[in-house]
Formats: structure tokens, sequence, C-alpha cells
């Protein structure tokens, strides 16, 4: 049997959760909740698992990969608007030739799927669902659809069942078997879900949840490489990730989830709180029933989302390292550099565009890039950088003023394209929020193969990959490839007043 993972329905009823990542990434107990469910099905020997992206679609197969780690095989599918179950498997109809395992991403569960996939041949069901009874029993009865209800539960459908879905919905008479078991589930469609789902976890209430790190006492789990100071109070239950820190009189606890590389500093609290990978607690912090992710904090019982300027109350860790201000000092010494080596042909453009003023060579026009913080809830907006360029069709000519707002820290030399209005306003929500997190640049990976004409979402597919495998390392690759291309072939490429 295969299983088929779908993604929430709704994510956008889980922001701000999903506004920091995709839905099959919301850490439960320092792990991606899809993972849990990952590991439940090689439990029960299913190791054929198709994921349908939709949110965020690029960290989720970053994250999971091919499979190896787990000892399964993952394949994906992409949905740009994810409509529901059967569209979605109607678009990977010839991968399924057998009965087909169907997990919301958004639920976390200790269902015996073996035993569900027993009653689902024993009934011989079209469909077969899970439902929660303190009692192991089947009752069977006929209807003619999946209904939204059932679609948010595991549920299996026969092969025929599938074909007669999708290739001829109406009039159907479906055989639907509702197995019954004492299992525990949580669907997390809300933040107060998610905290609920990570509570109810650290209180044991599923079976064979597999936690993170080693258990060092009972009901503290601590992950490797992490050191916590002999002064730390620890009030079970609480995880903590890997790599992290917590310093002198720290408390901890009360059904806390501490993530990776997290740093808590001298006298902070933490009670019935979630704090994720890569967030600094600062001294003297009390962090109570929130969930915090670098400089944001949400409130579950006000269900206030807050955005803390301050890092040195809670912060990304990211920032409190080198190798941000390193990036940053390589993008001024590379831009001046080229100024300098560029200015007497940079005097030459200017004194063409002085002496034909009505040709316009030197242009200003409004870009957006990289999200900005615009209110104390965290609300982000695109950046509005007001973009310098010279109007050539010659792309290299074209970027040279742009050196100007790398010096000046709007963008780097490397990074995601900025886009007009009209670009911006025809992109979704779900294809966008990660690439503006990732800083903009004057050079762009699809520039660096020749791509000088390529559709807005083909640029937008290759900016999310860079998104997500993004490195100094990478950068600098990308950056002489860019020259390279540019230098050789800028003559043949086709460009719009829209495209830098």
């Amino acid at each position: 049997m295969k299983a088929v993972i779908l993604p929430a329905a709704r994510p956008a009823d889980l922001s701000p959760l999903t506004d920091w990542t995709s839905d099959y990434l919301l850490p439960v107990i320092t792990k991606p909740i899809a993972e849990h469910l990952v590991e439940l099905l090689v439990r029960h020997n299913i190791k054929d698992i198709i994921m349908v992206k939709h949110h965020m679609p690029f960290e989720t197969e970053n994250y999971f990969g091919s499979g190896t780690r787990w000892g399964v095989t993952i394949q994906y599918v992409l949905e740009r608007e994810y409509i529901g179950i059967i569209p979605a498997l109607k678009h990977i109809y010839s991968r399924l030739d057998c009965p087909v395992l169907c997990i919301p991403c958004n639920i976390i569960t200790d269902l015996d799927i073996s035993a569900l996939i027993r009653s689902h041949y024993n009934e011989e069901a079209d469909i077969t669902v899970a439902q929660n009874s303190t009692d192991n029993k089947s009752i069977t009865r006929i209807q003619d659809d999946l209904s939204n209800d059932e679609s948010a539960l595991p549920h299996i459908l026969s092969h025929q069942a599938l074909n007669d879905l999708i290739t001829r919905p109406d009039g159907l008479r479906l055989k639907v078997n509702s197995y019954y078991s004492p299992h525990a589930l949580q669907t997390v469609a809300s933040p107060a879900d998610y905290h609920t789902a990570n509570t109810r976890v650290l209180n044991g209430e599923f079976q064979n949840i597999i936690f993170p790190g080693h258990q060092t006492d009972k009901g503290i789990w601590i992950g490797n490489k992490t050191r916590i100071h002999p002064s730390v109070n620890l009030s079970p239950p609480v995880v903590i990730g890997n790599n992290c820190q917590i310093l002198n009189r720290s408390a901890l606890g009360n059904i806390s989830v501490i993530g990776n590389n997290v740093i808590v500093d001298e006298d902070a609290q933490i009670k019935n709180s979630i704090i994720w990978d890569d967030t600094y607690i600062g001294s003297h912090t009390e962090v109570t029933d929130s969930i915090v992710r670098k400089n944001y904090i949400f409130n579950v019982p006000r269900r206030v989302n807050t955005y803390v300027k301050d890092n040195y109350i809670i912060g990304d860790i990211e920032t409190k390292n080198l190798i941000p201000r390193f990036e940053r000092l390589v993008n001024i010494l590379l831009a001046s550099l080229m100024l300098a080596l560029l200015s007497p042909l940079i005097a030459v453009l200017f004194l063409y565009h002085a002496a034909f003023p009505s040709k316009k060579f030197f242009r200003t026009e409004p870009r957006f890039g990289a999200y900005e913080i615009t209110d104390l809830s965290g609300c982000l907006q695109p950046q509005k950088i007001m973009l310098h360029f010279f109007n050539s069709r010659n792309r290299l000519l074209r970027k040279i003023p742009g050196l100007v707002h790398v010096i000046r820290g709007d963008i780097n030399m490397v990074g995601n394209s900025l886009l007009s209005e009209v670009q911006l306003q025809s992109l979704s929500k779900e294809w966008t929020s990660s690439r503006f997190q990732t800083p903009s640049g004057l050079f762009h990976i699809w520039e660096a193969d020749n791509s000088g004409h390529i559709s807005l979402d083909e640029r937008i597919a290759a900016e999310n990959y860079y998104t997500v495998t993004r490195s100094f390392r990478s950068d600098v690759l990308i950056l002489g490839r860019c020259l390279k291309s540019l230098i050789l072939n800028s003559s043949t490429h086709s460009i719009t007043e829209e495209s830098l």
C-alpha cells in the first residue's frame, strides 16, 4: 500500500506559524509534524510515500529529500492551488496502482495503521475512515462521496473507488467503512491546536512517539551537544533540542519545548511555551503560554503576535554571529571594487545621459525586495526600493548603478531579483513568502546559465530553489558565473522594462 500525505486544507488558519514555515515542517517536540507521520508509516511497513506540496513547497522537499534518512521512498507533487483530495490525487493517479492511505500533514496520531488496513480488506470497503473510540469495531454504510470531515482524518481509498471518484464522481454509491479504535489524534488547524499538540505529546498521550535526544530523567529529554548550567531548574515535562545553551539560574519546563540552536540567557524563565530553532531568549526574560520564533512571540491565550525589535529580549541567533557581518563586509568591498574599476565607463555613461536627456538613459523606478517589519504585530511587507539603473539593452551596463544600492545595504551582490509592482501583485502568497525572507540581490541564480529571458514563473521557481540552498559559498560561485555569462553573452539577452 502507498501513502499520500496531503497539505493542510487552510494553512492561513495557522498564521502566523505558516508565515514562518511550511505546514509540513511545524515543529512538534522539535521535529517537523510530517516527520512524525513518516515515522508512523515506517513502523507499519509503508515505505512508498507521496507528498502533495502546496504551501512553501521547496522548504518541505529540501528537508525530506528522497526519504533515505527514514528508509522510505518519497516522491512529490506540486499543487499551485490545493482545492481538495480528489483533484490532488487525480494529478498522481498514474502512480497509484493499489489502495492508497491518505493522511493530512497537520495531524499527530498513534493510529494502528496495520489494523486499519486489515479492517479495510476485511470489510471489502471502497473507503475506510479511522474514527476515535474506546472500542475496536467497524460500521459500514453507503454514501455518494467523501465528506470534508472524513477527508481530514486518515483514510484508505481502494483503487477502484479512486478511479470512480476521478472519472465519474456523480451518482456513485460508495461502501464506507468507519473503523473505530482507541487511538489518540490531534488535528493542528490553529496556533492553539499546535500548542495543544505539543502539550499532549509531552504529557505522553501518544504511544510510540519518538522523542529527540536522550531522556536524562523522567519527563526530561535533552538533545546532543546541549550545555545546561548546573544551576538551571528543569521542571518536567520539557524537551530541549540539539546545540542549545541554557545559562545560569534559568528555569525551564512546565510543559515546554526548546528547539535546536537556542540560547536561554541568565535568569530567564520559560513556562508552557514552545521556542523554535535559532532563537535567543534574553537575560531575565519571562516567556509564558507562548510560541516564540526569533523576534516573534505569539501569546496563545490572547492570540496576539508581537514583533520584538530589541534583540536583547528575544532575537535571532544568526544576527548574533559574525557570518552576516562578514557577508555584509564582502558585499561592500566587491561593490566598491567594481565601482572603482568601472568609474571611467560610468563617467562616460553619465555624460551621455547629460548630453541626451530626452532618452532618459539613467532611470529610477520603484522595486520591491525582501520583507521589512511594518508594525509591532510583525506584519511583513515587501520593502520598497527606488532602484537606479541605466536604460540599456546590455544587462551588465544596466546593473552598474545598482552597485550603489549594494554599498548602502539595500541589496546584496547576489540574491533574489527585485520585482515591479505589477509582478508583485501577480504572485500568490504561498509562492512568495519564503523568497522574500531571503535578501534581494543585483545578480541572480537564473542569470548564471545564460537565461536572460525566462518567464516570471520560471524566475520565481529558480529563486525559491536559491532560497532553500543559499550559502556564502554558493553566492560566490553564482556571482562568478553571472559575471562570466553577462560579459560573454550580455548583448544577446532580451530584457523587459520590469527586469533588471
